[in-house]
C-alpha cells in the first residue's frame, strides 16, 4: 500500500471516476447496523467476468462508511 497514492486524498472521487469512465454509477449498498454504525459494500466490475469483487467496510455514518469502502476498493483496483 502506497500512503502517497492519489486516491488517499479523495477515495470517493477516485471510485466515482473509475465507474463513470465506463458510463456506470457505483452500486453502493448501505445498511445500518444495530449498534448504529453503517456497513457499506460495493461490487467492483473486475474479476473473472461472471462476478465482480465485493468490497466491504464499516463507518460511523453513511459518508464515513462509503469513504472507507471506496478506500478499500481503490487499494484493490489501483
Amino acid at each position: 500500500m502506497d500512503p502517497n497514492a492519489f486516491y488517499h486524498k479523495d477515495p470517493l472521487k477516485a471510485i466515482n471516476h473509475f465507474f463513470t469512465s465506463d458510463n456506470m454509477e457505483p452500486p453502493w449498498v448501505l445498511k445500518q447496523t444495530p449498534k448504529g454504525k453503517w456497513e457499506c459494500s460495493l461490487e467492483l466490475p473486475i474479476g473473472d467476468g461472471h462476478n465482480g469483487i465485493i468490497v466491504e467496510a464499516e463507518g460511523d455514518g453513511k459518508i464515513g462508511a462509503k469513504t472507507y469502502c471506496a478506500l478499500e476498493a481503490c487499494k484493490g483496483i489501483f
